[in-house]
C-alpha cells in the first residue's frame, strides 16, 4: 500500500478529533484511544501486518510480543496525533515541551542572514511551531500540499499567530519561488528532510 502523505480520517474524522480534544481532557482521549486502536488495526490490516512482521522477523519476538508491540506502535502514534490536535485546539499549556538547542534558534532569529533548518521527523517539530512565539523573523515551514483542507486551515490559523508561514509543496513547483523569496528576505525556511523526495 502506498502512503499518500495525508492524515487519515477525512474532514469529518479530523473535525471530530479536534472537537474531542478541545472539550475533553487529553487523558480521556488517551483512554478512548485504547479502544479505538484495535479497530484501526483491523481496518488497516496490511499496514498493521507489515509492522507486525518487522517485530516478528527483525527482532525475533514471539507472536504475542510482536502483536503487543504492533498495538503499542499504533497507540503511541495515536497519542502523537491527539497531542498535535490538542495544541491546535489551544491546549499547548498542558504539555511540557523540551526544545534542545534553542540557543541556535535564537541566533537564527537575531541574524540578518537567511537560515535553512533541515529537520528530521524525530519528536514533533510541528508542535514546536505552534508553541514558538517571536516577531523578529518570519519562519517559513515547507509542508505537504495535499493535506486535507481542514488540517491546512487549522495549521494556518495557529501558525500565523507565531509568525510562521506555510509553504505547501505543489506539483507546479511554485513553492521553489516562495522559498527563494523567503531566503532573499533573510527569513527562516524549515523543512523536514526525512521526506524531501
Amino acid at each position: 500500500m502506498k502512503w499518500r502523505g495525508r492524515t487519515g480520517g477525512g474532514n469529518f474524522g479530523q473535525r471530530s478529533m479536534f472537537f474531542l480534544v478541545k472539550w475533553m481532557d487529553i487523558r480521556f482521549c488517551y483512554l478512548l484511544l485504547r479502544l479505538i486502536v484495535p479497530f484501526f488495526m483491523l481496518g488497516s490490516y496490511k499496514n498493521c501486518l507489515a509492522i507486525y512482521r518487522y517485530f516478528r522477523k527483525r527482532h525475533n519476538y514471539s507472536i504475542w510480543k510482536s502483536w503487543r508491540k504492533t498495538y503499542k506502535n499504533h497507540y503511541l502514534f495515536g497519542q502523537l496525533l491527539f497531542d498535535r490536535f490538542a495544541v491546535f485546539a489551544g491546549k499547548g499549556g498542558k504539555f511540557d515541551v523540551e526544545i534542545e538547542g534553542n540557543e541556535f534558534f535564537i541566533m537564527a532569529v537575531e541574524s540578518l542572514k537567511p537560515v535553512l533548518i533541515a529537520g528530521s521527523h524525530v519528536g514533533n517539530f510541528e508542535i514546536a511551531g505552534y508553541l514558538l512565539s517571536q516577531s523578529r523573523k518570519s519562519i517559513n515551514a515547507i509542508v505537504f500540499g495535499g493535506e486535507a483542507e481542514v488540517i491546512q486551515n487549522l495549521r494556518s490559523k495557529k501558525l500565523d499567530t507565531n509568525n510562521v508561514n506555510m509553504i505547501p509543496v505543489k506539483m507546479d513547483l511554485s513553492h521553489i519561488f516562495e522559498i527563494n523569496i523567503a531566503l532573499g528576505k533573510g527569513e527562516i525556511v524549515s523543512m523536514p528532510w526525512g521526506r524531501f523526495f
